[in-house]
């Protein structure tokens, strides 16, 4: 229950960069902007919906992912 959540957390990041458009950097150089848009897509989602379905999808493919290399790992 734990995984899930993180791995969201991980692709809302992979949107941001993918999408948005930021780098690492801009948490320094453009916090302002950075926040902006982040609260627009956290404040609207019927707005962003195609933002939060593909941060759930990509959220369940690296749980997937995550899970499958576990269970390898396991039986090895």
């Amino acid at each position: 229950m734990f995984i899930f959540p993180v791995m969201c957390l991980n692709a809302f990041g992979v949107y941001i960069g993918r999408f948005l458009r930021f780098n690492s950097w801009d948490i320094l150089f453009n916090p302002l902007q950075l926040v902006a848009d982040i609260s627009q897509v956290l404040l609207h989602p019927i707005a962003y919906k195609s933002a939060w379905a593909m941060v759930i999808c990509f959220g369940a493919l690296l749980t997937f992912l995550y899970s499958t290399a576990i269970k390898i790992n396991s039986e090895s």
